[in-house]
């Protein structure tokens, strides 16, 4: 109670009034009927950011979204692309990796076309430098097509600061996907 004495402003309130008691006297919910407001940054700040030294797997959904754009945001495929034609090892041109992106996130598994797994989460990135896909012709055998692209770490971090951005702008435009409420949720 001292706290919100000291700074009554913080609680819609002034020193001369102190705070407002149109707020929830528990103190638990403010105002209840208040959307919290929280960015696409917040999202990431709070969630993947920590994981940039290790590791973290990316929705189906959002893993379309950065191939095939239709959420809001541009796609970053033509990006990626050229990032991952980069690959330590890797022979595919530029357009080889774009259009191979393109068919995966396409809707359609034949064994001429691997799909994006989904039955789980198919998008991987590694801090020991790599990222990875996890395919299916048929969406009931798990298949490697290329698998894993090893990237140098320029390349590594040129493809983290691409998702990272992506992933804010993403939030951004798609708030009602659950982070962003589970955020505000735990300020």
């Amino acid at each position: 109670m001292q706290y919100t004495q000291t700074y009554p402003e913080r609680y819609g309130g002034s020193k001369s009034t102190g705070p407002s008691l149109s707020y929830n006297p528990t103190w638990s919910t403010q105002d209840p009927t208040a959307t919290p407001t929280v960015t696409g940054e917040q999202v990431v700040a709070a969630f993947l950011d920590p994981l940039h030294q290790q590791g973290y797997w990316l929705s189906n959904a959002l893993v379309r979204c950065m191939i095939n754009g239709g959420c809001g945001v541009a796609p970053v495929r033509s990006a990626l692309a050229t990032i991952y034609a980069r690959g330590l090892g890797e022979t595919w041109s530029p357009a080889t990796f774009e259009a191979w992106l393109a068919g995966m996130a396409d809707g359609v598994t034949s064994p001429a076309n691997s799909e994006l797994w989904s039955k789980a989460k198919p998008y991987s990135w590694n801090a020991k430098g790599a990222v990875g896909y996890d395919l299916t012709t048929s969406q009931e055998t798990l298949t490697h097509e290329p698998g894993t692209i090893r990237l140098s770490p320029q390349d590594l971090e040129a493809a983290w600061v691409l998702q990272r951005s992506f992933i804010a702008a993403y939030f951004d435009a798609n708030p009602e996907q659950g982070c962003g409420s589970a955020l505000a949720a735990n300020n």
